[in-house]
């Protein structure tokens, strides 16, 4: 055998909660209140693609996508 692949997020583990959190701590943080209902609209994006949808639902200020993007990440 040269490789395996394993699909981690919800085989082994199921990190759906731990995102959740993050989402809603950070958006929170910038004014964006979250609740987990509303943390599904985004399951399975990618966080980049994440942070643009709620961007573009309700815009903050200071800072941009890229930083609340590392944000969300270091928070999971």
């Amino acid at each position: 055998m040269q490789a395996a692949i394993f699909d981690m997020d919800g085989l082994l583990i199921d990190s759906e909660p731990l995102w959740q959190e993050a989402e809603i701590d950070v958006f929170g943080a910038f004014g964006l209140p979250l609740t987990r209902e509303q943390c599904l609209e985004t399951r399975g994006r990618r966080t980049r693609e994440i942070v643009e949808y709620w961007y573009q639902k309700q815009p903050w200020t200071g800072a941009g996508i890229d930083a609340v993007r590392a944000r969300l990440i270091a928070a999971v």
